[in-house]
């Protein structure tokens, strides 16, 4: 059960890798970039825009914002220019520095390619750590493609998807009692900023019977993290005055987006656990039960207490991975609009210790255990088969509804604004989808900025009820039929 490629391993995994990037493709054919995803591929584009590095900087992003018949200054979360700069400061930003190297490599197929590449990123960080984890690497790989990851942490924004791969690179690397964790912690953050909660794991390169010498290695790995993570800390600095800004930013968004508190928060959490997670909870509670069955682990304390403290180092990181991991999801799950894709992490450890205890069972299981990696890899396969069934033309149903760059209804209000007005600027409560296709559109956020009201208003009825500004400027509501409106206002420039 331990950590073995042949040839057959390679060709399963294929199998995989190809049937799942056939359904990201076929969903990002059908309905392009989602809302969030888009966001980040405007962010690469003004890394490749020569205005983006011509302002005065610093920034000054203050806005004076008229609410409640009174006039406040206010921080807006993106910068929106008529030059097209489009940034969002709220995103972190390794996805959008490597888009922003495949849009000037590949152009018109760069988003095609980027996807390929996290699928791949995936097999290889999937192999990485089952070999320093000493795992099979079927099993692991089989658990990791599988619907959750496909539907929740590549299309949506693929941030999750690529924090996970270098979560178990850092797991991985933990485990060779690396310095260079630091270095890959510091790019889970730069991913999605609630990686970070995983540098408390840091300390595990502890070792007790050296401390001198583990204890410099945990200071060269908080050294690392720091000149990795630099840079970004740099730009805000530079562009906006803040290094901390997006951070800020990126956080103090989820606080104003909270939906609930306390233990309803705490309980819906623990409750949307086993949809999220049902697949590797299934294996790994089969791989705990085989272990009760031959003895391994006995149900009263003395044996639960023996058990914990006899874990071997590799169990100890990953149990460490996951609490920390729990610790983010429950934070977050109230504070998101999804908190499905929040799970990666999560699902990421429930998957190594599934394997983990597989491989664990598999000494007891004699002749037949070489065939439960094959037996898992087939139901793997089974699943990713129906999920792509899902989304054949005759099946198909929405990933992400309305929002996303195949939109007809915004389709159709980029063009006829870019005939009509030009390079006029707008106001939108779709404000990404229109700048994605070259409209320069201005957020309508909650408190109607002053200057929003000196542009003509695109709202659109999808993006949902007394959200935005826009609901605001047409008091009237939409006419039935009607899937878009377009208001200008008396007071707008010559546009």
């Amino acid at each position: 059960m331990a950590f073995k490629v042949n040839k057959v391993v390679i060709a399963l995994c294929a199998v995989l890798f190809l049937i799942s990037l056939l359904i990201i493709l076929r969903v990002y054919n059908v309905e392009g970039l989602n809302w969030d995803f888009v966001d980040l591929y405007l962010n690469a584009k003004t890394f490749l825009n020569p205005s983006f590095y011509q302002q005065h900087l610093p920034v000054n992003l203050t806005e004076i914002a008229f609410f409640n018949g009174n006039y406040y200054p206010i921080t807006p979360r993106y910068l929106i220019t008529t030059s097209h700069v489009y940034f969002s400061i709220v995103r972190e930003p390794l996805v959008s520095v490597i888009l922003a190297l495949l849009i000037a490599l590949f152009s018109t197929y760069s988003v095609q390619v980027y996807l390929a590449l996290l699928m791949l990123f995936l097999l290889l960080s999937s192999f990485f750590v089952s070999k320093e984890l000493n795992i099979n690497p079927l099993i692991l790989a089989s658990l990791l493609f599988a619907p959750y990851v496909i539907r929740w942490t590549v299309l949506y924004t693929s941030q999750e998807v690529l924090s996970l791969c270098l979560a178990l690179i850092a797991v991985g690397l933990i485990s060779k009692k690396s310095s260079w964790t630091g270095a890959v912690i510091a790019l889970v953050g730069l991913t999605k900023y609630p990686g970070l909660i995983l540098l408390p794991l840091l300390f595990l390169l502890l070792d007790h019977q050296d401390m001198k010498k583990s204890g410099m290695k945990v200071a060269k790995a908080f050294g690392l993290f720091a000149i990795v993570t630099l840079p970004w800390l740099l730009f805000n600095y530079i562009y906006f005055g803040n290094p901390l800004i997006s951070y800020q930013a990126s956080f103090g968004e989820a606080v104003s987006n909270g939906t609930s508190a306390g233990s309803l928060s705490l309980l819906g959490a623990i409750a949307s656990v086993p949809s999220l997670m049902l697949y590797p909870l299934i294996i790994l509670l089969v791989g705990i039960a085989l272990l009760i069955k031959f003895g391994r682990i006995k149900l009263d304390m003395p044996g639960i207490r023996s058990a914990i403290l006899g874990l071997s180092y590799r169990y100890k990181i990953v149990l460490c991975y996951t609490i920390l991991s729990i610790i983010g999801f429950i934070a977050l799950y109230s504070n998101v609009g999804t908190p499905e894709r929040f799970a990666y992490l999560l699902y990421g450890g429930f998957a190594m210790l599934a394997a983990l205890a597989i491989e664990s069972a598999g000494i007891y299981l004699k002749d037949w255990i070489d065939m439960v990696p094959y037996a898992i890899c087939s139901i793997s396969i089974l699943l990713l088969l129906l999920l792509y069934i899902s989304v054949i033309p005759s099946n198909y149903s929405t990933w992400f509804g309305n929002t996303t760059t195949n939109n007809v209804d915004v389709k159709e209000a980029a063009a006829y604004i870019n005939k009509t007005y030009g390079q006029c600027p707008v106001v939108s409560n779709a404000w990404p989808l229109l700048n994605y296709y070259g409209v320069v559109a201005y957020e309508s956020d909650d408190y109607c900025t002053v200057q929003q009201h000196n542009y003509p208003a695109v709202l659109f009825k999808f993006v949902g009820p007394a959200l935005y500004c826009g609901n605001g400027l047409n008091p009237g509501g939409f006419p039935p039929g009607d899937t878009y409106l377009i208001i200008k206002n008396n007071t707008s420039p010559a546009c």
